[in-house]
């Protein structure tokens, strides 16, 4: 039971469907309301939805009918797009959210002393988008994330910025609200991005902040966004969750947008290999290695996984079709400011 003592800055909503996997034989959601309120509901099939009136006060029941559970795939999408959803909402834009989110982080951003002094030293003599990048590498390095979730409702505002400098940890909008104000002290734009970090694209038939649950910045001067939850990525660089994503820029009244899809261009990779096949058709040889973008990320957090390189190099070797044993070097992981560059 939780107890709201005050109106939610963002009125009323809610969402259900079922798990993925567990088939359902019978669910319903019944919903009353004060007759002034501007709620709507939106629900896909099999949902089954009637609104009538239970003396004088109005309501919307929602069932669900024989689902009968899904099964798992390989590298499938969040199973968000994929089941039956029903949601009922009051809001009637996303640009409200991102106003009220934007309320809830701006007065957080603030250039101190302190945050001036560190910026200048972060920085040094680099301008523009060469200081934006050192910003999220030292974020990404010298922050760690840490969330913790003491209720549902309790989730919108982050510390401030003089705490986030003094402890070195926080959360994703925790994370936002240090960059923004270090970016700030070199005359750098930011503004705050909700989107939904997981393998789902649609976004809810309804305005609701439950279709978000991560922030990250986006920086308007380069076009780029920042993602400094992520150690292994550098500026501008989205993993495959957050690239195409329906979001919302909380700045201002608020925007929606989508961040920016894939590209060959950027993510790529290139591999040099020497093979000798012996009499006995046992395979043996030498590979080099250089990753760029998404695939740098990805190759990145499985490195810095383990300190043991063989144990690296068999695990790249065993998800491939022949298997083997064998050794890696390679530049640091995590350390963003040198290309990856791998030899086995």
């Amino acid at each position: 039971r939780f107890k709201q003592l005050a109106p939610s800055a963002l009125g009323f909503s809610y969402t259900w469907r079922p798990l993925f996997t567990v088939p359902v034989k019978e669910a319903t959601i019944r919903v009353t309301y004060d007759d002034q309120l501007p709620m709507r509901y939106d629900a896909q099939e099999p949902f089954v939805v009637t609104t009538g009136e239970d003396d004088g006060v109005p309501f919307i029941l929602a069932t669900l009918t024989a689902y009968a559970g899904q099964a798992v795939e390989r590298a499938m999408l969040s199973p968000r797009d994929l089941c039956p959803k029903f949601v009922v909402s009051t809001l009637d834009s996303w640009e409200i959210i991102g106003a009220k989110f934007n309320e809830a982080v701006i007065s957080r951003v603030e250039v101190t002393p302190e945050i001036d002094a560190l910026a200048a030293e972060i920085v040094g003599g680099r301008e523009g988008v060469e200081a934006a990048r050192a910003i999220h590498r030292w974020v990404c390095k010298d922050v760690q994330y840490v969330v913790v979730e003491l209720n549902h409702t309790g989730g919108w505002v982050p510390r401030p910025v003089n705490e986030l400098l003094e402890t070195r940890y926080g959360d994703c909008k925790d994370k936002y609200v240090l960059s923004a104000s270090l970016l700030a002290a070199r005359g750098i734009r930011s503004e705050p991005v909700l989107v939904k970090y997981d393998r789902g694209f649609e976004p809810s038939a309804l305005p609701t902040p439950h279709q978000f649950d991560h922030c990250m910045a986006y920086l308007p001067d380069f076009d780029l966004y920042s993602n400094p939850t992520d150690t292994y990525r550098d500026l501008g660089d989205l993993d495959s969750s957050l690239s195409g994503k329906f979001v919302v820029i909380a700045a201002g009244g608020g925007r929606v947008a989508e961040t920016p899809k894939g590209s060959p261009d950027v993510n790529r990779y290139a591999v040099s290999h020497t093979v000798s096949i012996g009499e006995t058709g046992i395979v043996s040889g030498s590979s080099v290695m250089d990753f760029a973008g998404r695939t740098s990320g990805m190759v990145r957090r499985t490195l810095a996984a383990t300190d043991d390189a063989t144990k690296s190099a068999e695990g790249f070797l065993h998800a491939g079709s022949l298997g083997g044993h064998g050794e890696l070097n390679s530049t640091e992981p995590s350390d963003l400011d040198m290309p990856l560059h791998c030899e086995g």
